[in-house]
């Protein structure tokens, strides 16, 4: 990890962990689901399931790292994005 990575989104990576570890999800063997859950008053918000690509097409790469997820790559760091769908 990079020293340019802000204290928030440490707490942020910590909190999906954590989130995703609860789900059932092994980390030594990972599914193909990741769950984002929204940032303030989660119980109320709906659940949107994010399904884009095909064949040779990342969800994750190209939907959450490059539109719409919580974080984005800058150089060897991330950064939090203002513009994500669970803000």
């Amino acid at each position: 990890m990079s020293s340019q990575l802000c204290c928030c989104s440490i707490a942020m990576c910590l909190a999906i962990l954590l989130q995703l570890c609860s789900l059932g999800v092994s980390l030594s063997h990972p599914n193909k689901i990741t769950h984002l859950p929204a940032q303030q008053d989660a119980a109320s918000k709906p659940l949107v399931l994010w399904l884009n690509g095909g064949p040779g097409c990342s969800s994750l790469g190209v939907g959450a790292f490059s539109e719409n997820g919580p974080f984005r790559p800058k150089g060897d760091a991330l950064v939090k994005n203002q513009f994500s769908w669970n803000t």
